[in-house]
């Protein structure tokens, strides 16, 4: 069994993951949490702070001047019953807001310790108005009567109780400060983490992404190299054909000089003759030699390369003529000899042979057999048309024939891989290839950039 090269990269990969993953909700929950004790801190210095100096302010208000100790002092001098009832009710209403600020959580001794104070002066008042109360005066009630309460204990619990206020708001204000740097702290050193983790992810992933491309590249090149080895196995008889036809002729010229020579008979020009036919039956062996060791050589280094197309086709079809001349299946080429294009030229020239293939095997059973091979140059592309006399494929068919195993050949007599991978080689090629909607006959197109 094989290593697999993906195995431990992706279980490295998974555990990363997953441990970020973890770390990233519990970091997630942990700032969530501390957020909210932030706007938890921030909506209790709200409603503490803000409620007590709004609550003092109110306080101080209703016993000031404007409200309990103004009315009471009216009293005194007017002896009127409505400020007797404004002073009460001011009083009512101080011991009402006293309460409420008790009852504010948290509250420390020491504003206790002052709100006794304040009480402790509204009771004074009090006391001194019932004694005022008491007293019956013809007219405006004396002077001599002492009526007055001492205020300034109270102005300074006032006093205590803001300042108290304020440096509470300070303390917030910096427990919130230190609130949020230490979130700020905590979210850069996160960032930072989840940048090197980021980093480190995308490395193995490029890593990884790079060993399954180096894979599929090399499966690629192994399919397409089979392919060749295919279609070159689909005409091993033809191969056999053409070299064993030149390789008698060779044999016939030989025995013909042996037998001159034997008789007495070899001259100039017989020997000049013979010689010329031998050395022509050995170019075109050596031609489809070298065809068929082009075609069946691995391709994985083979660069782009200007050519003529006419000189390809011409290559191409030395594999195969004959094959096709046993059928009796012509084939015509219009292509201009001065045609040159860039291209793989192996690569191209297993596209060509793929598509002739399966004329071929279309043909062979039919009565009219041709085959049109049209190359020429349009405006941004070149352009090879391969048309043959078959029928028209159907619709379905057409739908599928580039899909990879996909074939309408009997079984062991096509792999379905041929028309696949001379699409993956075009779109390399930055072409196409695809079926035209001939109307007439099937015909193949391909494209190559000019």
């Amino acid at each position: 069994m094989k290593n697999n090269p993906f195995i431990s990269v992706d279980k490295v990969f998974l555990i990363i993951l997953l441990s970020f993953i973890v770390c990233a909700c519990v970091y997630s929950g942990f700032q969530f949490y501390k957020i909210g004790n932030i706007k938890k801190d921030w909506n209790e210095y709200i409603f503490v702070t803000d409620t007590k100096i709004e609550l003092i302010s109110e306080l101080k208000k209703t016993i000031g001047y404007g409200g309990m100790i103004h009315n009471y002092k009216n009293y005194l001098l007017r002896s009127d019953e409505a400020y007797y009832s404004r002073t009460k009710t001011d009083m009512f209403d101080a011991y009402s807001i006293i309460r409420r600020i008790k009852n504010i959580d948290p509250i420390s001794p020491k504003e206790i310790e002052l709100l006794s104070i304040i009480s402790n002066t509204i009771k004074k008042y009090e006391t001194a108005l019932e004694t005022v109360k008491s007293k019956t005066y013809p007219d405006i009630i004396s002077k001599d009567i002492d009526g007055r309460v001492q205020d300034k204990n109270t102005l300074n619990a006032f006093k205590s109780f803001e300042e108290i206020q304020q440096l509470n708001k300070v303390a917030n204000i910096n427990k919130l400060n230190k609130d949020v740097s230490s979130a700020q702290r905590t979210l850069f050193v996160a960032l930072g983490l989840s940048s090197v983790f980021i980093f480190f992810v995308l490395f193995l992933g490029k890593r990884k992404l790079q060993l399954a491309q180096s894979q599929l590249d090399k499966e690629r090149q192994e399919k397409i190299h089979l392919s060749r080895l295919s279609a070159v196995g689909q005409m091993a008889g033809s191969i056999a054909h053409e070299i064993n036809n030149p390789m008698a002729i060779i044999s016939g010229r030989a025995s013909m000089l042996k037998n001159l020579v034997s008789a007495d008979k070899l001259d100039k020009k017989s020997v000049i003759e013979s010689t010329e036919a031998i050395n022509k039956t050995v170019d075109r062996v050596s031609a489809v030699i070298a065809s068929l060791r082009d075609l069946t050589a691995s391709n994985e280094n083979i660069l782009k390369e200007n050519f003529h197309l006419s000189s390809l086709l011409d290559e191409t079809l030395i594999l195969c003529r004959d094959k096709y001349a046993l059928e009796d299946i012509s084939i015509y080429i219009n292509c201009n000899p001065d045609l040159v294009i860039y291209a793989k030229k192996v690569q191209l020239s297993q596209v060509i042979l793929n598509i002739l293939n399966n004329s071929f095997d279309a043909l062979k059973d039919l009565n009219e057999k041709w085959i049109k091979i049209d190359a020429y140059k349009s405006e941004k592309n070149m352009i090879i048309r391969i048309q043959d006399s078959g029928q028209i494929l159907s619709k379905e068919i057409r739908s599928r024939l580039m899909v990879p195993f996909f074939t309408t050949k009997p079984t062991r007599e096509g792999t379905g891989i041929g028309l696949s991978i001379s699409k993956s080689i075009m779109k390399k090629h930055g072409g196409n290839i695809y079926l035209s909607d001939n109307p007439k006959n099937t015909e193949f197109v391909i494209e190559i950039p000019a």
